[in-house]
């Protein structure tokens, strides 16, 4: 996995003269590997944990050696919050107190200021512990 995450920043880092970014999220904390992980990228407040179609964009990771990976390129510079999910049951949502969930930011809260992140128009990777 360390591999693919530093071919990946490798071929990023030309992609950013026009200072648009990148975003790696790296999942962590699965504890299986059924099912997916949903991520999402929010831009604003409104729509932050309400439904992923409220996202700015939102993938499907598949799931390898307890960790899902996911890039978003050309993200303008601003202020984004990322929201990850285990999709175990593959239902398209959170069924809570059942599948994994989390949030980036330093608090990993439900708030899209606690998780809000900032990008610069440069490679960043964000890690996403999932809690149960």
């Amino acid at each position: 996995m360390t591999k693919m995450l530093s071919v990946l920043l490798l071929a990023a880092i030309g992609a950013f003269a026009d200072g648009k970014g990148e975003l790696v999220i790296k999942v962590t904390n699965l504890r299986s590997e059924k099912g997916t992980v949903l991520i999402s990228v929010y831009q604003d407040k409104g729509g932050f944990l309400r439904d992923a179609k409220h996202g700015l964009r939102s993938v499907s990771a598949p799931i390898s050696g307890g960790s899902a990976t996911a890039v978003f390129g050309n993200l303008a510079s601003g202020t984004y919050a990322i929201a990850a999910i285990h999709d175990e049951n593959r239902n398209g949502k959170l069924d809570a107190a059942k599948e994994g969930f989390g949030t980036s930011g330093s608090n990993s809260g439900t708030s899209f200021d606690d998780a809000k992140v900032q990008i610069n128009g440069s490679a960043q990777v964000i890690e996403i512990p999932l809690h149960y």
